[in-house]
């Protein structure tokens, strides 16, 4: 009963991606038909131009190493280059940031064995993305390192908040309310940064970011999170059974020959590592981590095997339909996609909070 869910998940989110791709092709500044879609999408000459492959898989930098020379894009269309080096982008990054956020709060409310937890709602989230923002604002020149350096913002901000939580041992509320602490203290350095921002433009990038957003990134944001979504996702494949041992509680789980702490700030590590990276590109993006273990726990269980493959999909689908959802809210102009997840958020934590024994 629970694989055929597992199969009606995966073909139905599958579908609802493959439609919103369709409209995010064709809607934004420059709308093209169906027609156009399909011919362009499928462009011989662009797919047929090998360097033009190379250089957006692997960067500018890498291929100037090995000698990959630059394309000659002078017989391809407009068409085929905006939707290869725009809107194509922009959709594979949703996926990747949908699932990074949704695993990270799979694991997160796991090993703190709190249902209300996330990457958000525990600060770590807005502890990379005050790494991040200052190295927007102070530190420009260390922008290639962004997802490095968010890991390392959102591994102070756990260990910040474990800290505080802790006190011969901690508890779900302790934890969400020490990620509460961290959270508001890193929002209100972030809001302190604005004055340091000279030039107006930057200024709204910033504020684009931090509401999170998928507008105006490219295959250079691509190739800083696919690693770690790719990494991420064999890793929780691979290890998903200590999960299922600490759901039964420590006691439990000791008695039967697990490590429980190690295996926690492995996981913890994991986590930090997912939401860091998706951070890195499109900011604070809220709610996804906590909606998505949810929604796939009630379809599919407990078992984590069938959780993370549920996560995987739902958290890629639901990302990127609220991103869509965000480019044709407007005739002019789009909706950061944070402010659509953020409210839909809310609303699914409030039923939470009032569902939940605290």
């Amino acid at each position: 009963m629970k694989t055929n869910r597992i199969k009606i998940i995966v073909l139905v989110t599958v579908a609802l991606l493959i439609v919103a791709l369709f409209v995010q092709l064709s809607k934004g500044a420059y709308h093209m038909s169906a027609k156009t879609i399909l011919d362009n999408v499928f462009s011989r000459e662009l797919l047929l131009e090998t360097t033009y492959v190379q250089r957006k898989l692997l960067g500018d930098t890498i291929c100037e190493l090995i000698g990959v020379e630059k394309p000659n894009l002078t017989s391809i269309s407009n068409e085929a280059l905006i939707i290869w080096n725009i809107r194509i982008p922009r959709f594979l990054i949703g996926i990747c940031v949908g699932i990074n956020l949704a695993l990270a709060g799979c694991i997160f409310q796991t090993i703190t064995k709190n249902e209300l937890s996330s990457a958000y709602t525990l600060g770590i989230s807005q502890g990379s993305g005050l790494s991040m923002l200052l190295i927007l604002v102070l530190f420009p020149q260390l922008y290639p390192y962004m997802p490095f350096l968010a890991i390392v913002g959102g591994v102070i901000a756990f260990l910040t908040i474990y800290m505080i939580a802790y006190k011969q041992g901690t508890s779900p509320v302790k934890l969400v309310l020490s990620g509460v602490i961290i959270g508001s203290i890193s929002i209100a350095i972030q809001k302190a940064l604005y004055y340091f921002i000279q030039d107006i433009g930057a200024f709204q990038d910033v504020l684009s970011w931090t509401t999170g957003s998928l507008i105006g990134l490219s295959w250079n944001h691509f190739r800083m999170v696919f690693p770690f979504t790719l990494a991420s996702v064999a890793i929780v494949l691979t290890l998903y059974k200590p999960m299922n041992l600490i759901l039964l509680g420590d006691n439990v789980a000791s008695s039967l020959g697990l490590s429980v702490e190690k295996w926690r700030f492995l996981y913890a590590f994991i986590g930090i590592m997912m939401a860091a990276s998706a951070v890195s590109v499109s900011g604070l993006i809220g709610f996804v981590g906590l909606i998505v273990p949810h929604i796939s726990r009630t379809l599919v269980g407990y078992d984590h095997k069938r959780v993370f493959i549920a996560c995987i999909f739902i958290g890629s689908c639901m990302l990127v339909v609220c991103d869509t959802i965000s480019r044709i809210m407007l005739s002019s102009g789009q909706i950061p996609v944070g402010i659509i997840l953020n409210t839909i958020g809310g609303i699914f934590f409030i039923a939470l909070m009032r569902k939940s024994t605290l």
